[in-house]
């Protein structure tokens, strides 16, 4: 019961998380369609690249903030729910990163963007695998408070993003 009743105490956190990732999911769509005519067969690897990772991500943060507030979760259907996102998000953070070594630099050559697309992702999704173990063998709930650095740095990283996706549309539009 115990764990229960901690996972009832980030009802709050979840609630504001899930929420905030639904509607920045919606600014994301109005963000990208005001830059529909930049998307080509000659710019559709970037989009996969630089677009498609912070909607997974913002995706990532509402299921996880959902799967959270279901409220007869156990340690063992939590710590499987969050396993199972954990392996499909290293998978996609394993694929940005070898779809940003075959990007063309130019514009996004900058280490900062290893950081905030590859790096923090993948150490993201890490994290959630060990969350996901560490409820599974031990039941420990702390093992929460990973799960909300986990879903604070995918939030971070998916508004960081989105808002250099934003100022990149909005010179092009100046430029067209």
């Amino acid at each position: 019961m115990p764990f229960l009743d901690t996972l009832r105490d980030w009802q709050s956190f979840y609630v504001v998380t899930g929420g905030a990732s639904a509607a920045l999911i919606g600014l994301m769509f109005i963000a990208v369609s005001l830059g529909s005519h930049l998307v080509t067969d000659e710019t559709m690897e970037n989009v996969r690249t630089y677009v498609n990772p912070p909607l997974f991500h913002f995706v990532v943060v509402f299921l996880i903030s959902c799967i959270a507030l279901v409220p007869a979760h156990s340690q063992a259907s939590l710590s499987i729910a969050i396993g199972l996102i954990s392996v499909v998000g290293l998978r996609q953070a394993v694929e940005v990163i070898l779809r940003m070594r075959r990007v063309p630099t130019g514009e996004n050559d900058e280490d900062s963007h290893w950081l905030w697309h590859g790096v923090l992702p993948l150490t993201s999704y890490a994290l959630a695998g060990l969350v996901a173990l560490g409820l599974a063998v031990t039941g420990f709930p702390d093992w929460l408070n990973g799960l909300a650095v986990v879903v604070l740095t995918l939030t971070v990283c998916s508004i960081r993003n989105t808002w250099l996706l934003v100022l990149w549309i909005a010179r092009r539009r100046e430029t067209s």
